[in-house]
């Protein structure tokens, strides 16, 4: 092999491998930084999502307070004029919040009526709309009803604020048929350090829609707000059901224990495959307002191809630029290994000739450095001259 072969293979292979492990060392590490940060915004936007809707649930608990807070001195009102005072508040307040589908203030009648200590009896004022027409109901009610009997002891136990998952109910008591799904916000009324009753406001899922369409979502991904049962309450996915279980359209979750965390509150991602073998990133920012211990969450689930997007047009254009400082790199270690061997070139045939006493002082050798090789050049050069 010519010395110029082979000066060309050293200087091209070192160059080349320590080139390649540069290059791949950068890919490699910009493609693990760009995943990690692509789940980082998501979980991010997420974050972002729910604490958006967590300052719409807020604002409404926040009306519920204030009726409390306004209703803890009842005692001065008159007794005759206490119905009237409620129900005309609360249809202020219906009127002028369109999402609002109903208020509600319980009393425990043993505060209203200071004869009447029967335990399970609870003294209402309901307003509601109907067709737009907003209407109200002073009624007694006794706590056999389940969604009733579990709202109102939890709160009367625990004292703290209320947030549920949806449920049906019908404002039309001979008509279930016509049940809508709603949501219910309340508060407690404390006079004296004692459990008197409980503001609510009840919510249609469908006041989230808008502004879950209004976020723009990472490409391709679904966000889903979620009960803590996993159930759907508003979605930006057009053909989720509200009401049905996160599980039936991403099964795997069912696995993965996502439910017990949604209860606790936690903040927390996971990767899953479906049964397409199409593998998903998900991430869940929990939802709590004021000292309620139920909680809601916000998920967005993204298809892991579409995080990865980045990274392998990243990784595509990096392959592209190595192959061409591969081939710069072969045309500089080829013009390098002549420089050097081209010089040897000459000197080796002068010496040639010389071997076989031919002298021919038309070869000249120029040199125009001090390093060995011009060393050599002007001991052939002395040689030719002195024969």
């Amino acid at each position: 092999m010519k010395i110029r072969n082979k000066l060309f293979l050293i200087i091209f292979t070192s160059s080349l491998l320590i080139f390649s492990f540069v290059i791949v060392y950068i890919i490699n590490n910009y493609r693990n930084y760009s995943l990690k940060y692509s789940n980082k915004q998501i979980s991010d936007y997420t974050f972002n999502a729910a604490n958006l809707i967590k300052t719409s649930l807020e604002k409404d608990l926040m009306v519920c307070k204030t009726i409390s807070h306004g209703f803890k001195t009842h005692e001065n009102i008159p007794t005759n004029n206490r119905n009237s005072i409620y129900i005309n508040t609360l249809k202020n307040i219906i009127e002028s919040n369109t999402d609002y589908l109903s208020l509600w203030i319980i009393w425990e009648s043993k505060f209203i009526d200071k004869t009447n200590n029967l335990d399970t009896v609870r003294l209402r004022t309901f307003v509601y709309k109907n067709k737009g027409i907003v209407s109200f109901v002073p009624d007694t009610v006794k706590i056999n009803d389940k969604n009733f009997n579990n709202f109102y002891h939890n709160s009367k136990q625990s004292n703290l604020d209320l947030l549920t998952n949806p449920y049906y109910y019908t404002f039309n008591k001979t008509n279930y048929i016509n049940s809508i799904l709603k949501i219910s916000i309340a508060t407690p009324i404390i006079i004296n350090d004692e459990f008197a009753g409980q503001v609510g406001i009840d919510i249609s899922p469908d006041k989230f829609e808008d502004l879950i369409k209004s976020l723009h979502l990472f490409n391709r991904s679904e966000l889903y707000l979620l009960s803590s049962e996993n159930e759907i309450i508003s979605s930006s996915k057009l053909n989720s059901k509200k009401h049905n279980d996160i599980t039936k359209l991403y099964p795997a979750l069912s696995k993965l224990n996502t439910k017990e965390q949604i209860k606790r509150a936690e903040s927390f991602s996971l990767n899953f495959v479906d049964s397409l073998q199409t593998t998903y990133f998900a991430t869940f920012s929990p939802i709590s307002i004021g000292n309620a211990q139920n909680s809601w969450s916000i998920c967005v689930i993204a298809p892991k191809s579409e995080i990865e997007k980045e990274s392998k047009k990243y990784f595509t254009n990096s392959i592209i630029a190595a192959l061409i400082g591969i081939a710069i790199l072969s045309i500089i270690s080829y013009l390098v290994a002549n420089k050097i061997s081209s010089p040897i070139k000459k000197t080796n045939i002068i010496l040639s000739n010389l071997s076989k006493g031919i002298i021919d002082k038309s070869n000249k050798l120029e040199s125009t450095s001090k390093d060995e090789l011009s060393e050599r050049k002007i001991l052939a050069k002395t040689c030719v001259s002195s024969l």
